[in-house]
């Protein structure tokens, strides 16, 4: 005979006391959060032993949804979890223990809690990808609703775009450098100009930002900053969106600042988030600032590949290109060689040199004068009957530089790989990746698109 435990029908009586709580007719009168977080509290040391094969699929998965194999089985699968045994189980299992490691139902310490949840979360993501979706969002919740070390939140939250916007603020020129090619909806750091210039590049598009954003404040509305990156705004915020969760703090009033420009606030109750909120993606605005100071300096230092700068305002070219004149003048001169003169040997010096001009003048003579070394030879990108590509590699590289059916051109292979094995097959002759991707479309660098035409 099978002990009572093993029984399907059998009924514990730890849930029937969970079940006798929900009689009440003041349980059934509070929210669903507090009824959860009530037997979550009442159920935290239960353990259970039961095989349960069974699915269960619910959204917001509660106990109240369970039937009593169900429960069963639940807490089977969380004694196993809890001892360090995590198997599959129905998704909905999942995201009731996840409740609980949320409201902390066991009363650990919140550092305890995060450690817990974001092990569990680590180790589950193998069979259920999708957890990433609410884990990373909850998991910031969990720093920000209990007060947690900001450390915690690397790799959870978008703290990159603020730091570069602190960075573009008050950073060194290097930093701003990166900050400004972070941000930037142009990407700088793919030039070639800027891949033989990188210091001079440096220094010029942050003079260049400093010029501009001057004459924007003396001149216009809205700062350079602020029409590319907008202002600090606050906007409602739900900690723990998508869970079940029991709101037990209810903050009167509480502030978890990320950082100058990133913070968190709860009034009466009411949750926001300040930050520059926008599409905190790469601006457009200063995209076409970074490629119009790109395309001056290849002008002006008469680089072999031009490039045409967006449609610029001429009053944006012309702040711009004084910069750059500035920029190459103090060049200039500080590579200009210093010579110091003491006069008052200036006729010894004479003497010797009328000495030295006879003596060299007889020797030169007899010395036959030296050939100039020859020119080296033009590198010239192959024409389309040397080309490392296949035919479908050409014929795929032809739509995307002549504005024909590149899809079509791909087939069944995907255009990634394609443009991938382009970039390969081609980085020796250029030095350089010769397709870009702009979301899920590849695009030619505008540097090489005559090149490339040569070759397909």
């Amino acid at each position: 005979m099978q002990p009572a435990g093993k029984l399907s029908n059998y009924v514990p009586d730890e849930i029937r006391q969970m079940r006798k709580l929900a009689e009440s007719f003041s349980f059934y009168r509070q929210s669903a959060e507090k009824r959860f977080y009530d037997q979550a509290v009442m159920m935290a040391a239960y353990e259970n032993d039961f095989a349960y094969t069974g699915q269960f699929v619910r959204y917001f998965p509660t106990y109240e949804t369970m039937d009593t194999r169900q429960l069963r089985g639940y807490f089977t699968w969380r004694t196993n979890v809890r001892r360090g045994d995590v198997q599959p189980c129905p998704l909905s299992f999942v995201y009731v223990y996840v409740y609980e490691l949320l409201n902390r139902v066991c009363g650990e310490s919140p550092e305890e809690g995060y450690e817990k949840l974001r092990a569990f979360w680590q180790t589950y993501r193998v069979f259920e990808p999708g957890l990433d979706r609410y884990l990373r969002v909850w998991l910031r919740d969990y720093v920000v609703y209990y007060g947690l070390d900001k450390s915690l939140l690397h790799g959870l939250t978008d703290t990159e775009y603020d730091e570069a916007l602190l960075a573009l603020q008050n950073g060194s020129e290097a930093e701003r450098f990166d900050a400004l090619v972070r941000l930037s909806a142009y990407r700088t750091e793919n030039s070639r100009f800027f891949k033989e210039n990188p210091d001079d590049v440096r220094a010029v598009v942050c003079r260049a930002y400093d010029a501009l954003s001057a004459y924007c404040e003396a001149h216009r509305k809205k700062s350079l900053f602020e029409r590319c990156f907008g202002q600090i705004c606050a906007c409602a915020y739900h900690p723990f969106e998508s869970a079940v969760f029991y709101d037990q703090k209810r903050y009167e009033d509480y502030t978890y600042e990320l950082n100058p420009v990133h913070r968190y606030r709860c009034v009466h109750g009411q949750w926001t988030c300040e930050k520059y909120h926008g599409t905190r993606g790469r601006s457009k605005e200063l995209g076409e600032l970074l490629r119009a100071v790109d395309a001056l300096m290849r002008e002006k230092y008469g680089f072999k590949h031009p490039l045409s700068p967006a449609e610029t305002p001429k009053i944006v070219l012309s702040v711009l290109s004084k910069e750059i004149d500035a920029f190459l003048a103090e060049k200039q001169q500080r590579e200009r060689p210093r010579i110091e003169l003491d006069l008052s040997k200036l006729s010894g010096i004479r003497q010797a040199a009328a000495v030295t001009r006879e003596k060299l003048m007889t020797e030169s003579e007899r010395e036959p004068e030296a050939e100039a070394p020859p020119a080296p030879a033009a590198q010239q990108a192959p024409s389309g009957g040397g080309s490392p590509l296949n035919e479908a590699e050409r014929a795929f590289l032809a739509c995307l530089l002549h504005g024909g059916d590149w899809k079509a051109a791909a087939g069944r292979t995907m255009p990634s790989l394609l443009a991938d094995a382009i970039n390969e097959k081609l980085f020796d002759l250029f030095g350089d990746t010769v397709l870009a991707f702009d979301g899920d479309t590849p695009e030619p660098v505008e540097d090489y698109i005559e090149e490339l035409k040569g070759i397909v």
